[in-house]
């Protein structure tokens, strides 16, 4: 379980508890956990690292290019 940075007992006194969204533990809401909705620094970062993998993406249909769009160099 990776409860890094929370007290000894794992909580504040009246900190809410929430599952962590990497591992499923518990983790604190409080402002006193740095990492939070995360429980910890290792699950914040895997989280990060699983966004910039592009494993995370909201499913689209392909775009086509805009007949006016500068970028393609045709101006009219």
């Amino acid at each position: 379980m990776c409860l890094d940075g929370l007290p000894a007992d794992g909580y504040a006194k009246g900190m809410k508890k929430i599952p962590c969204p990497q591992c499923r533990a518990p983790a604190g809401t409080g402002t006193d956990n740095a990492y939070r909705p995360f429980c910890s620094e290792r699950c914040q970062q895997l989280d990060l690292a699983a966004w910039l993998d592009g494993d995370y993406r909201i499913p689209a249909e392909p775009v086509a290019p805009d007949a006016h769009d500068p970028d393609l160099g045709d101006e009219a």
